[in-house]
């Protein structure tokens, strides 16, 4: 080190030069150009600012790569949560951790014995729950009535028994708080086997045409041998006990499609004013007119009293609708003298006398739509026990006139897709009527004796679409449904409300009163679309106390309550 020579010749040693390794570069700089950067442990770590700007532009860049895989992350996580909670509440309504008992309000706890705080508390206690993260979360949500912990990455709920192996801070975010509907509570409907899921990934991979008809005479008339749509067709006529059926795109195609070729001269059809608008919109695109007669009011179908004082000389047919899954009088309409033409879009496996829906009459249409018994999405099928009708059906299904017809037809096709889910439906629907009537059974005999409830419906070969709850004129109907909506069960209020003769395309349908119909309509018919697989015994048992304790209900101040009274087992 060279010494510094002042001006009057003394001469000192020369300071240190001030200067200090970076730990990150190993450069050595000036100690005004160091930062220090203390670690997560606790020690200090200097490093020189060039390279504590390297790294803050390192992280904005690092951020900005990641920010759209982080939002596809969320949206991944959510979906798990989804399927989790169908995966969760398939089984029916969970248990207490703490004590076993069924839970009520699935947020906070609560459950028959009360104690919902405690029962909170001793599960943060005991780490279930993923520790203070999930808690902090439902604090913030306000516990918000119908909502649960569910675990994205394996079977664990909140209130069962167990603990979730995904309570590590690493894997904290798997818990989400999720809305529990009827589906969840109940079990999803409706749903597919895995068979089905399998089969339907094997159609698509293979490729080619989703579609088994061409309006060709080359090809056949109907869906060609071996596809989805033909075996759907062979699986129910060997169902069914049917000699032909011919499947199409929806119901509605399908009544049309059996009105056409019942070959009517034009003139008037009686039909229901309750049922949905499609029935009597059949009859009018196929030149009738529509006449509407009132209905039993224990079955929900055509009373032949009525139907008998609605028959004039320009009367062609009777078209009664097998409502909710229950079978008309066939043997007293029968009586009459006129064709049959069965509406049995919600009876599909409905039988009376060894018979099923779509073998009373000249020919009939059923439905595979939405939540019915056989889902497909939208799929229908008519059926008759008539080759030259089958014939005719066919032709107006697949455009006849390129077959020779001397009318034109239309494309009512179905596509294979489709197809598959009906056929896979229709394998399991006489098994899952079966567990419909089993749940009705056990709903029926914890509502027995109710003040409020007018009566039930006959099981003996009910498809139980849908389950029929007429109560007493005196039952606020609204404040019924409203109350039972606060704790989770979603009711109907009178099916088609109004009626259809309320409705301006068939004002004209009108010929007599209707006061069973609109009775059912405005007051007194509620339905359960809960009575169904994959429900158990314990929901129906839920659900009628729950049912019990809406209908017992004097004060509307109590709401909060409803849930406890509900769930005294």
């Amino acid at each position: 080190m060279k010494a510094l020579v002042l001006a009057n010749g003394l001469s000192i040693p020369r300071p240190a030069n001030p200067l200090k390794a970076c730990r990150e570069c190993k450069r050595e700089r000036p100690v005004q150009e160091f930062r220090a950067r203390r670690r997560i442990s606790g020690t200090v770590r200097e490093i020189c600012l060039v390279c504590s700007e390297k790294r803050r532009n390192y992280s904005k860049k690092w951020a900005a790569t990641h920010r759209s895989q982080y939002a596809r992350n969320q949206r991944e996580w959510k979906r798990k949560i989804r399927e989790a909670a169908l995966r969760h509440y398939s089984g029916g309504t969970p248990l207490c951790a703490c004590c076993g008992e069924t839970m009520l309000d699935f947020l906070t706890l609560d459950h028959v014995g009360g104690g919902g705080v405690k029962h909170r508390r001793a599960l943060a206690e005991e780490g279930q729950g993923s520790g203070t993260a999930i808690y902090s979360v439902l604090k913030k949500l306000g516990y918000p009535s119908g909502y649960q912990v569910l675990c994205c990455n394996c079977n664990w709920a909140k209130g069962r028994r167990g603990q979730c192996p995904h309570k590590t801070k690493k894997d904290r975010r798997s818990h989400w708080a999720v809305k529990v509907t009827a589906d969840t509570r109940f079990g999803a409907w409706p749903f597919v086997s895995e068979t089905c899921r399998i089969e339907m990934r094997q159609l698509l991979v293979r490729g080619g045409s989703l579609s088994a008809y061409r309006a060709n005479p080359n090809w056949p008339l109907g869906p060609v041998e071996d596809s989805w749509a033909w075996r759907l067709e062979r699986l129910l006529e060997q169902l069914f006990g049917i000699a032909n059926v011919a499947v199409c795109m929806n119901g509605t195609m399908a009544l049309m499609a059996a009105l056409y070729a019942a070959q009517l001269k034009p003139g008037e059809i009686i039909t229901s004013p309750f049922s949905f608008s499609a029935t009597p919109a059949a009859i009018r695109l196929t030149g009738h007119e529509p006449v509407f007669a009132d209905i039993d009011p224990v079955t929900f179908c055509l009373d032949p009293i009525r139907v008998q004082q609605m028959i004039t000389p320009r009367t062609r047919a009777i078209l009664p609708v097998d409502l909710f899954g229950r079978l008309a009088n066939y043997g007293a309409l029968t009586c009459l003298g006129l064709p049959i033409i069965e509406d049995a879009s919600q009876a599909v496996g409905a039988m009376h006398g060894g018979k099923f829906a779509g073998s009373f009459g000249l020919v009939a249409a059923v439905s595979f739509n939405g939540a019915k018994n056989v889902p497909a999405g939208e799929a229908g099928a008519v059926l008759t026990n008539n080759h030259a009708i089958a014939e005719r059906v066919r032709l107006f299904l697949n455009h006849g006139e390129n077959f020779g017809a001397v009318d034109v037809g239309m494309n009512g096709r179905l596509n294979e897709p489709t197809a598959l889910v009906a056929f896979h439906g229709a394998q399991e629907v006489l098994a899952r009527n079966e567990k419909r009537r089993e749940l009705a059974q056990i709903l029926i005999e914890e509502l027995s004796g109710v003040p409020g409830i007018r009566g039930f419906p006959d099981l003996s070969g009910h498809a139980l679409y849908v389950f029929p709850l007429v109560l007493d004129k005196t039952v606020n109907r609204a404040a019924f449904a409203e109350r039972l909506r606060k704790v989770g069960v979603e009711i109907g209020q009178g099916y088609i409300t109004p009626t259809l003769s309320a409705y301006m395309a068939f004002e004209k349908c009108r010929r007599s009163a209707l006061p069973v119909a609109e009775e059912l309509s405005g007051q007194t018919l509620c339905l359960l679309t809960q009575v169904r697989p994959p429900a158990l015994e314990r929901d129906m048992r839920w659900l009628a106390a729950c049912i019990k304790a809406a209908l017992g209900r004097k004060s509307a101040r109590r709401e909060q309550t409803l849930g406890r009274e509900a769930g005294a087992l």
